[in-house]
């Protein structure tokens, strides 16, 4: 067996009238709030044209953890919620475990494992997730037919998504391929107010100290202008690279730990891990990053950083 976590798995069984793990909670349940760690009951979204949700509860799946949380999906059929799939929700250092015939293929942009058990009768489908795992079991005819699109309405419950009182654009991750916003979260600055800032406008990320390519590195990426998405404008990279490990060239300016604020330089309110960052638009050789340390002014990088 290979062992997998964080993972999405969707399971088809053939012929049953209920998948796999189906909880005996009644419908309504409430969740407990968080399920673990920060993470909440997720709303599956793009479920099925008269798809609802049936009941949720402990999953009884075999070997389920403790904290497995299970909600069933289906339509209404004689004036029931017909469950025929189940997704459950799991912390993400408990594991999944699939053959060795599994065979690897895309969801859209996601890595997925596929394939079958030994009898044929269960088709299973393994994805990379954030934050936790998902399980998800289909049955009965038609639903095995919608393994992908209940992957992707899983996946798209648990995308990031700014509260509601952030209504700037800056702040709107719809704006986000799916990818971007699972992943995009650890390096996501907030601005004054707390919102989420899209990493397509901003992003700040100090690398760790063990890295492959460049271990305590510190970046910051903005667009021309500042506040301009990188999508349709040209990206700004500044460093902090004391250890000069990405070499002295295609720098615009130096490194300055001990630096003073320019006259002309703002404040944009964009912060994270108690780092604020300031720019100076007529002088975009350095950008400034203050915290309660002081000052420091990061060069702008004239190219592209690589990573053999």
């Amino acid at each position: 067996m290979v062992v997998a976590a964080a993972a999405v798995v969707v399971v088809v069984q053939r012929g049953s009238d209920e998948p796999q793990g189906l909880t005996a909670t009644s419908n309504g349940a409430d969740p407990p709030s968080a399920l673990f760690g920060d993470v909440e009951q997720l709303t599956p979204v793009g479920l099925p044209e008269g798809w609802d949700r049936c009941s949720g509860g402990p999953s009884t799946y075999e070997g389920a953890g403790r904290d497995w949380w299970a909600q069933t999906f289906g339509p209404e059929v004689d004036g029931r919620c017909a469950s025929r799939v189940t997704v459950t929700q799991m912390p993400p250092d408990d594991q999944v475990e699939f053959p060795m015939n599994a065979e690897e293929g895309k969801l859209d942009s996601f890595d997925v494992h596929r394939w079958t058990d030994a009898d044929g009768d269960h088709r299973l489908l393994f994805a990379w997730a954030v934050d936790q795992n998902l399980l998800v079991e289909a049955c009965c005819g038609e639903s095995g037919r919608r393994i992908d699109q209940l992957t992707r309405a899983s996946l798209e419950g648990i995308r990031q998504r700014a509260p509601a009182r952030c209504t700037g654009t800056e702040s709107d991750l719809d704006r986000e391929d799916l990818n971007t916003n699972l992943f995009g979260k650890r390096k996501r600055l907030s601005d004054r107010e707390g919102c989420p800032i899209r990493t397509d406008v901003a992003r700040m990320e100090m690398l760790p100290t063990d890295d492959h390519c460049f271990p305590g590195l510190g970046m910051v990426t903005i667009g021309t202008p500042f506040g301009a998405s990188m999508k349709v404008s040209a990206a700004r990279l500044y460093i902090r690279d004391p250890e000069g490990r990405t070499g002295p060239n295609f720098l615009a300016a130096s490194l300055d730990l001990d630096a003073d604020l320019p006259p002309s330089a703002t404040d944009t309110g964009y912060t994270r891990d108690g780092r604020t960052i300031w720019i100076d638009e007529a002088d975009d050789t350095r950008i400034y990053v203050v915290d309660d340390g002081g000052v420091e002014a990061w060069p702008r990088r004239t190219e592209g950083l690589t990573c053999a």
